[in-house]
């Protein structure tokens, strides 16, 4: 049992897991030591989900926005009047 939760709060996000384990009794280190691991372990394992995550919705929505859109037909392909199918070439 902790006394203070917050100040070894404090302490721990402060990198002061070492001061946090000489303060532990003797007996009691190396469960304190364990549960030190274990708590950056978990927190570290979370991080990465969470960046991960995010990297993976990043990708998507650049993917989603930078995809090429189908040109649309020419506007003056439909105005020019169109020629017969056996009409012969200018100049040749």
């Amino acid at each position: 049992m902790v006394p203070d939760p917050e100040s070894t709060a404090q302490a721990l996000s402060g990198g002061g897991a070492a001061t946090l384990l000489a303060a532990a009794p003797a007996g009691e280190r190396t469960a304190v030591a364990h549960t030190l691991h274990s708590a950056f372990a978990t927190a570290h394992n979370a991080l990465a989900l969470t960046a991960g995550a995010l990297a993976i919705t990043g990708a998507a929505v650049v993917l989603r926005l930078t995809r090429r859109r189908p040109t649309p037909p020419k506007s003056a392909m439909a105005d020019s009047p169109a020629r017969p199918a056996g009409a012969a070439r200018a100049g040749g």
